[in-house]
């Protein structure tokens, strides 16, 4: 809260030792502020003082600013498709109060929606200010830091409070997936972000903004943690395009749109998909079956017009592995522009293609989700074995990020499935795994919205090596509890025995899947009834537990209990 006289950051400890020695020698003596200040001022210590400052108007005007510019260089034809969210946003900030979590997976558009809100939030004379977690390094191990690294007088939190004053603001937190356990890239910045948290509750006028990926979100127990609180924070996931939404971008780019199937127009409903295949249409049509497709396409087109840049061949992958190598090494997203110098010119015509962006000496891929492809396909094409890798290596936490980049990237592909599905039971399997990187895949393999039977049954043919983790990867997934229905698990499970068949009651007692699925879930249990007291109390557990009647069927089965005279 104090500045040096000629506007510099102070020394926390300088300042605690002259308040320390001003108190001391004013023992008996009645103290006021006046006095205190006084005795900092001659110092050289100054109050520092935000509240309608201009030029920390401008500084946050203009953090926020590079922060707008970034994002519009990677807009769908050059326009933001407006998103319902952002007023929802907006409101629930504002009017309700309370801060707010948009959250979904890669690429659905959560750092355009947050543009928005700023962009909204500036119209209503709201002050903001955005910061990005993936920007963080080693270097910011504490607030202040973050800010002044910054060039802002103080941290955000506090440099936003103070300029806001009494007026209410809005603290945006991009990436906050940064501080993922299960990316394992900025653990260090932790401490940073934490008394960021605590600053704010400083400021009772002061909300905020995150966007995080769901996956982290619910795979990080901190995160997830900081989510749950639904008093203060109000989840928010990001809907995908509707069909009208992509159709209207894809004929603004002179596209024939009714080419397009219905699985490609789900694929697009992803906004970072779109811009891939709008970007890579330039150069012609692109026949696409999944979002691997289009990373390849993309891929494709750009080395085509770096290396026309250039005038070099085959300089492009071996660019590409030079910033993912550095990325790596330092595991964060972010690494100095030198680690490039022996690709200037692949490097230059990269930033002009839009595939990297250069900031404050830093560079970076244009999203995250293009370094995961070009990390793994990179890893692939110099390691055919992740398993052995792996089993040769320390398995720092950073692995688990590489490991499900290399499994996304094999899984996303017809042609590599059988390698994929290898890949995947030797690594579950190996005994050399460190528990850490199976319990990432486990997860991983949760969050599937398609699984497979393959899947599973390698799964399943592991319980000796996973024990009970392996309910986990299914446990409250409506999509795997299709999966296990399609091979029969369900019926099987309840004729096995007792301790198999409660795990199974459990199981399709969860809150998801007893929503979605309450009328499969009657057809299963309904010839039990009557056959023993330890199904009457299944059964009993089931509807009591049943989040409300979902279905005719689960109301029928109800019903029946109660003419029995087991539910009254």
């Amino acid at each position: 809260m104090f500045r040096t006289s000629n506007g510099d950051p102070t020394d926390p400890t300088a300042v605690r030792l002259l308040v320390a020695d001003f108190v001391t020698q004013k023992l008996g003596a009645q103290l006021t502020v006046d006095s205190f200040l006084s005795h900092l001022r001659g110092h050289g210590v100054l109050p520092l003082r935000l509240a309608g400052n201009g030029p920390v108007g401008q500084l946050i005007e203009r953090l926020n600013r590079l922060y707008l510019n970034e994002v519009d260089r990677l807009l769908i034809n050059q326009a933001r498709i407006d998103r319902l969210e952002s007023a929802a946003a907006c409101t629930v900030l504002l009017d309700k109060g309370k801060s707010v979590m948009l959250e979904g997976p890669a690429g659905d558009g959560k750092t355009c929606v947050m543009a928005q809100v700023i962009d909204q939030l500036t119209g209503r004379g709201v002050p903001s200010l955005v910061l990005r977690l993936d920007r963080l390094n080693e270097y910011d191990h504490s607030a202040q830091m973050v800010g002044t690294r910054r060039g802002l007088p103080e941290s955000p939190a506090i440099t936003l409070g103070e300029f806001a004053g009494d007026r209410p603001s809005v603290l945006c937190i991009d990436q906050l997936d940064a501080l993922s356990i299960v990316s394992a890239r900025q653990q260090s910045a932790w401490d940073a972000f934490n008394e960021l948290l605590d600053e704010v509750e400083s400021y009772p006028n002061m909300r905020i903004l995150f966007a995080c990926r769901s996956f982290d979100l619910e795979q990080d127990a901190q995160l997830r943690a900081l989510a749950s609180d639904a008093s203060r924070i109000e989840r928010m996931p990001i809907g995908l395009l509707n069909d009208d939404t992509i159709q209207a971008a894809i004929a603004a780019s002179g596209i024939e749109a009714a080419l397009l199937s219905g699985a490609q127009l789900r694929i697009l409903s992803i906004p970072l998909h779109l811009y891939l295949y709008l970007e890579t249409s330039h150069s012609g049509r692109v026949d696409f079956a999944s979002k691997g497709d289009l990373f390849d396409a993309f891929w494709n087109y750009k080395e085509s017009r770096v290396e026309s840049l250039v005038g070099q061949s085959s300089v492009w992958p071996r660019a590409v592995d030079a910033l993912c190598k550095a990325m790596s090494q330092r595991e964060t997203l972010v690494a100095p522009f030198y680690v490039m110098d022996e690709y200037r010119e692949a490097r230059t015509a990269m930033a002009s293609e839009a595939v990297i962006y250069a900031q404050d000496d830093y560079i970076r891929f244009f999203h995250e989700a293009f370094f995961d492809y070009a990390f793994a396909r990179g890893f692939l094409r110099t390691n055919s074995d992740l398993v052995g890798w792996l089993a040769s290596d320390k398995q720092h936490l950073f692995r688990r990020s590489q490991v499900r980049q290399v499994l996304a990237f094999l899984r996303g592909r017809e042609q590599d499935r059988a390698r994929y599905l290898q890949t995947l039971a030797d690594l579950l399997a190996h005994v050399g795994i460190r528990f850490h990187i199976k319990k990432l895949v486990l997860d991983w393999l949760h969050a599937l919205p398609d699984p497979t039977q393959e899947e599973w049954r390698i799964v399943e043919a592991l319980e000796e090596q996973l024990g009970g983790h392996r309910w986990g990867v299914v446990h409250n997934s409506v999509p795997w509890f299709d999966v296990l229905h399609e091979i029969n698990r369900w019926e099987s499970w309840l004729l096995a025995d007792a301790d198999q068949i409660d795990g199974a009651i459990r199981l399709m007692g969860a809150p998801d899947v007893f929503s979605a699925r309450s009328a499969v879930v009657s057809e299963l249990v309904a010839p039990f009834r009557g056959h023993s007291d330890e199904w009457r109390n299944r059964l009993l557990w089931l509807i009591q537990v049943g989040y409300g009647y979902t279905s005719p069927e689960m109301e029928d089965l109800a019903l029946a209990l109660i003419a029995d005279g087991i539910l009254d």
